[in-house]
C-alpha cells in the first residue's frame, strides 16, 4: 500500500518528492472548455456555483488551495519546489470571472467557425509553459470563468510542478461531478491526498540505476535559437484513427509472419512477447512518419540524420496508481531512428517500436531510477525535461487520448462542454499534442508546433490529407 501523508517520513529517509523538481516545470498548463450559458442564468449565478464546487474540492483535497514556493535555492543548488497553504494576508484565490465579450466572437459564431487556437491574452491568468508565469503568488490551481456573448469559457490553470496533464483532466471530472450535485468517492480523495514525498521511493544505495545522463544540457548553453515556428491545429475523426490503427496492426502482423518464417530479426524478436499496439501508438507513428516525409521532401534534412520521438510517459502505473493521483508523474520515452527509415518503414513496425520503448520506460525500475538520478543532481536547472531536442529533426508528443473518447464534461446547469481547447502559448518547436475536441463524435485534436513550411507541406501531403483536416483557424479578436 502506498503510504499517506500521515505516515512518518523518518522511518524511510530516502523518500523524496523528486519528480516535480525541474525548474523548467515551474510554470502553468492551461485548459479551456466552452459552454453555452443557459437562458435567464446570470454570470453571477454561474460563478457562485463554480465557486461552491471549487470550495468543496479544496475541502476534500486541501493542497489544491495552496501556492507553490521554491525553498533553499542558492548558487549550485536549484532548491526545492513544494506547496504551502495560501497566506491569510493575501487576497483569496477565488474563481476569477472576466467579461470578454469585446475580445471574442459570440458562442454561436465561435462554434460555427471551428476556431482552433484561441488567443490566450484574455483567457488565462498568466503565460503558460515554457514562459515564466510572473506571479507574486503562484496558485497550485486557478479557475476562471471567461464570459462571451452566449457562452462561457471555464479555464483551469494548473502549476505543472504540482499537477500534470492527466491530473488536469481528472480535475475536470471532479468539478463536473460537484457542479452536477455528485460526490467524489472517498478512495479518489485518499489517493489525491497521498504524500507526494513518499509515492515514488528512491532506489536503495547499491542497487543499479538506469542511466539518465542524457538529460544533462550540453555545454555551452544555451544553443542557437530554433527555427521560427507556429501552432496549428488539425482534426482527425474517430473513424480515421481506427483505420490508421487497423493499418498499423495489419502491417505489423505481416511483418511478424514474414520475419518468423525467415528465422527472425529485430522486429520479430522484439515482438515475440507482444504484438499489441494501441491507437496512441499508431497515431504517433503516423504523425512522426508524415512529418519526417515532409522534412525530407523539403530538403531540410538528410535521410541518414537521426530523428528522436520523445514521448511523454505516465509513471503512475509503475507504482500502482491511477489517474486519481493528481500530482506530476511524467517522464519520457525516446525512440531514435534515421529519418529516412521513419519515413519509409511499415506503419506497424514504427508503432511497435514506439510501444516497446514506451514499455521499457515505464517499468517500476525505470521510474524509480529516474527519480533516484534526479535526487542526486543538486542543480536541476542543468537538466532538460525529456533531454536535448533538435527541432529540425525531432518531435515531442503528449497524448490525452483516453479522455478523447469520454463524453464531454457536464457541469451542472451549464450542461455539456461544446468545445475544448488548449490555450495558445509560446512556441515549442517540434511539440505535438493529442487531445479531445469535446464533440459528440469523439474526434481528436492534433496540435502541432512546426515551421510554417512543414505545416504547409503536411497540408498538401496526400497521406496526411487522407486522414487529417485543418481545424478552423486562430481566433484573436471579436471579428471573424
Amino acid at each position: 500500500m502506498v503510504p499517506t501523508a500521515a505516515d512518518s517520513c523518518q522511518s524511510y529517509p530516502i523518500h523524496q518528492d523528486v519528480i516535480t523538481q525541474l525548474p523548467s516545470l515551474n510554470g502553468y498548463s492551461h485548459g479551456a472548455h466552452l459552454f453555452a450559458t443557459p437562458p435567464a442564468t446570470s454570470p453571477q449565478t454561474i460563478v457562485a456555483e463554480l465557486q461552491a464546487s471549487l470550495d468543496e474540492l479544496h475541502c476534500k483535497i486541501p493542497w489544491l488551495a495552496h501556492h507553490v514556493v521554491v525553498r533553499g535555492a542558492q548558487p549550485g543548488n536549484s532548491g526545492f519546489i513544494t506547496s504551502e497553504p495560501w497566506p491569510d494576508s493575501a487576497p483569496p484565490n477565488k474563481v476569477h470571472h472576466v467579461d470578454a465579450r469585446a475580445f471574442f466572437p459570440s458562442f454561436r459564431s465561435l462554434l460555427a467557425s471551428c476556431g482552433s487556437l484561441v488567443e490566450s491574452k484574455h483567457l488565462v491568468p498568466c503565460p503558460g509553459l515554457p514562459e515564466r508565469h510572473g506571479l507574486d503568488l503562484a496558485p497550485v490551481l486557478a479557475v476562471r470563468a471567461v464570459f462571451i456573448d452566449g457562452g462561457v469559457f471555464i479555464v483551469l490553470s494548473a502549476h505543472h510542478s504540482m499537477i500534470d496533464g492527466i491530473g488536469i483532466m481528472q480535475l475536470w471530472d471532479y468539478l463536473a461531478t460537484l457542479m452536477s450535485g455528485g460526490k467524489i468517492n472517498n478512495q479518489d480523495i485518499r489517493i489525491a491526498n497521498l504524500d507526494r514525498a513518499r509515492v515514488l521511493p528512491l532506489l536503495p544505495p547499491g542497487e543499479p540505476v538506469k542511466d539518465y545522463n542524457h538529460l544533462f544540457r550540453p555545454d555551452p548553453w544555451p544553443l542557437p535559437p530554433p527555427p521560427q515556428t507556429e501552432w496549428r491545429m488539425f482534426l482527425m475523426s474517430r473513424l480515421a484513427a481506427a483505420e490508421i490503427k487497423k493499418r498499423a496492426a495489419k502491417s505489423l502482423a505481416s511483418l511478424v509472419g514474414a520475419t518468423t518464417a525467415d528465422g527472425g530479426d529485430r522486429a520479430a524478436s522484439s515482438s515475440s512477447s507482444s504484438t499489441r499496439i494501441s491507437t496512441d501508438d499508431a497515431l504517433t507513428a503516423f504523425c512522426w512518419q508524415r512529418i519526417s516525409a515532409v522534412r525530407l521532401a523539403l530538403g531540410c534534412v538528410d535521410a541518414n540524420h537521426v530523428s528522436k520521438f520523445g514521448r511523454a510517459v505516465n509513471g503512475r502505473r509503475a507504482v500502482g496508481l491511477g489517474p486519481e493521483y493528481l500530482g506530476h508523474m511524467m517522464l519520457h520515452a525516446a525512440t531514435r531512428l534515421p529519418i529516412g527509415k521513419v519515413a519509409s518503414s511499415p506503419l506497424g513496425e514504427l508503432a511497435h517500436q514506439l510501444r516497446l520503448d514506451l514499455e521499457v520506460s515505464r517499468t517500476e525500475w525505470s521510474v524509480r531510477s529516474y527519480v533516484t538520478f534526479m535526487a542526486g543532481v543538486a542543480d536541476k536547472s542543468k537538466l532538460l525535461y525529456g533531454g536535448l531536442t533538435n527541432p529540425r529533426t525531432d518531435i515531442g508528443g503528449t497524448s490525452l487520448l483516453p479522455w478523447a473518447h469520454r463524453p464531454p464534461a457536464r457541469m451542472g446547469k451549464l450542461g455539456e462542454a461544446k468545445m475544448a481547447r488548449k490555450a495558445e502559448g509560446a512556441q515549442m518547436p517540434g511539440c505535438m499534442y493529442f487531445t479531445s475536441t469535446c464533440n459528440d463524435m469523439g474526434d481528436i485534436q492534433i496540435l502541432l508546433c512546426l515551421p510554417k513550411a512543414e505545416l504547409d507541406g503536411l497540408a498538401v501531403d496526400a497521406e496526411w490529407s487522407r486522414y487529417v483536416q485543418l481545424f478552423g483557424r486562430r481566433i484573436d479578436s471579436a471579428k471573424l
